[in-house]
């Protein structure tokens, strides 16, 4: 392969990588994806942040655990940027797991008391 056509392959290469693995990033206001648990009692709800006002977390992943139609059991957001690759799943019915290329895999665990929080 010559070098212009590697240089131009570089170059495509740098401008598409910000679009990430979900499609546009004009698209991430609208990123939504509900994941119901094993049992079906809860829903993962993943989001995108979209406030410009915090750079560290301007479109990283946001969740929320939900009881549908009762109340939100909890919201986290993440450093895990939406143009990386990423995603989340349930292990079990009382723990979710977030596996992204950028920031490693980090998994949170509801408690006997309902408080989740990050499990080390």
């Amino acid at each position: 392969m010559n070098l212009r056509l590697r240089v131009v392959l570089v170059l495509v290469g740098v401008a598409l990588a910000p679009a990430g693995c979900r499609g546009r990033v004009d698209t991430v206001a609208s990123y939504k994806e509900v994941i119901p648990s094993p049992d079906g009692k809860r829903n993962l709800i993943c989001t995108v942040s979209t406030d410009r006002s915090d750079p560290t977390t301007y479109q990283c992943v946001r969740f929320r655990v939900i009881v549908p139609d009762v109340r939100e059991e909890c919201s986290f957001q993440t450093t895990a940027s939406h143009t990386a690759q990423w995603s989340m799943r349930w292990d079990g019915n009382d723990a979710v797991v977030l596996d992204s290329a950028d920031i490693g895999t980090h998994r949170w665990r509801r408690a006997a008391d309902g408080t989740w929080a990050p499990v080390d």
